[in-house]
């Protein structure tokens, strides 16, 4: 399936500027996708669920970068997701606090949301 990163919902609050590997911060590979270094098939599997109606990404990170990649420069993009069920653990993983709206960028001054405007500064 392909969805629009818009349309997908951050599962926490806040999310970690570093993917898990420790290797590639989220503004490298956002810019690497800008630049056509990268494309979204390129990356691992967005999983998203369907909680209470609406995509959830269990891959916070990846969909920070696509919000970032829509936002910025391909406003008709569309990413490879796989709709996986629910886990036991879901819950307890669900952390956001505006329906996954937005996330805080942990360490840094930035919400990354659904459009420019809600991919401000924080003051």
């Amino acid at each position: 399936s392909y969805l629009r990163p818009s349309d997908i919902r951050f599962s926490h609050h806040e999310i970690g500027p570093v993917f898990s590997n420790g290797k590639y911060s989220i503004k490298d590979t956002f810019l690497s996708l800008h630049q056509h270094e990268l494309q979204p098939e390129d990356l691992p599997l967005m999983y998203v669920v369907n909680h209470h109606g609406q995509y959830v990404s269990i891959s916070n990170r990846r969909l920070a970068v696509y919000r970032l990649l829509e936002i910025y420069g391909k406003s008709n993009l569309q990413v490879p997701v796989e709709v996986v069920q629910r886990m036991g653990s879901f819950s307890s993983r669900y952390s956001t606090q505006c329906a996954g709206k937005y996330a805080y960028l942990r360490h840094t001054q930035y919400w990354i949301g659904r459009t420019r405007e809600e991919a401000c500064l924080l003051n």
